[in-house]
């Protein structure tokens, strides 16, 4: 999914209530927005619902687009960048492919390949969306489809 993009007010204000909510919501102060978005990613299911309502009710934003702002771009500051990483994974989803002889594309071996990529990067601190947006293996490997 591609980047979504809010005016700098509507970042300012993102910002504001998402540190408010997850401060509502553990009963701590934080001082950086790391410091929140990883207490927010300690949250527990209970403490998450309705939590992009109460966020997107006071940023005057609909739910979803708070949501999808939050998922697919604000969140990516906190995750090292694909790009050192972009050759080595995908030479191992070929490799991966290879040892399983694939020679056609399904959900299951999607599935299967993301799988075991993630086994091996799981300590990377790479974001979910940008490898998969980075590398969409539901298309043609041959590199001579159009």
């Amino acid at each position: 999914m591609p980047s979504l993009q809010l005016s700098q007010e509507e970042v300012l204000n993102f910002e504001l209530y998402f540190k408010v909510a997850v401060e509502n919501r553990t009963g701590e102060t934080y001082t950086e927005l790391s410091e929140t978005y990883i207490a927010y990613q300690n949250l527990d299911e209970h403490r998450r619902q309705r939590f992009w309502e109460y966020v997107s009710l006071f940023t005057n934003l609909p739910r979803e687009r708070v949501y999808k702002f939050f998922r697919f771009t604000w969140s990516r500051q906190f995750y090292s960048s694909i790009s050192d990483h972009r050759e080595n994974i995908k030479a191992l989803v070929y490799q991966i492919l290879d040892e399983q002889s694939v020679d056609k594309k399904t959900s299951h071996i999607n599935s299967q390949v993301w799988n075991r990529v993630w086994a091996v990067y799981k300590d990377f601190n790479l974001h979910y969306c940008g490898v998969r947006a980075n590398f969409d293996f539901n298309k043609c490997l041959c590199n001579n489809c159009a």
